[in-house]
């Protein structure tokens, strides 16, 4: 048995165990890693809300549209008219629908437009992100849109 082998003059000698840099290092990749993982979680959650709210948002415009389509004689190529703005039955339809979708959409807005050739087109906005307090309409970056056009 050979306990002791020389290279170029030198002697080998045996290492055994880890060293603290070495455990150092593992734990700093390991805590990169898991700090990936978190943020991509994140990112999937408030992914799955967005997807939540836009679903939201194109349902009640559908269900607007057909509500439209039951009356078509509202439909008169007038101006734009936002849902705050209609009669009290069309808000009742519109709230009635769903009423959760309101305070999901964190107080939206609506906007009927009905123009040439019975063409309706529905615009539905909210403030994007999940934790917004205030909805202001004309900060347009924050805003998230669904947009329906469709003959009645």
């Amino acid at each position: 048995m050979i306990k002791n082998t020389r290279f170029m003059g030198r002697q080998a000698s045996r290492q055994r165990g880890v060293t603290l840099i070495e455990i150092l290092i593992t734990l700093l990749v390991l805590s990169v890693g898991l700090l990936g993982l978190a943020a991509l979680q994140i990112y999937s959650v408030q992914s799955a809300q967005v997807s939540a709210q836009r679903t939201l948002a194109l349902n009640l415009a559908t269900k607007i549209a057909d509500d439209w389509r039951a009356n078509r004689a509202g439909c008169t190529g007038a101006a734009p008219v936002r849902l705050q703005d209609l009669p009290v039955t069309w808000n009742r339809l519109f709230e009635s629908g769903n009423p959760q979708a309101v305070v999901q959409l964190r107080a939206g807005d609506a906007t009927v437009v009905c123009g040439a050739n019975e063409m309706l087109t529905v615009t539905i906005t909210w403030p994007s992100g999940r934790f917004d307090e205030d909805f202001d309409p004309t900060d347009t970056e924050r805003l998230e849109r669904v947009v329906l056009v469709t003959r009645i």
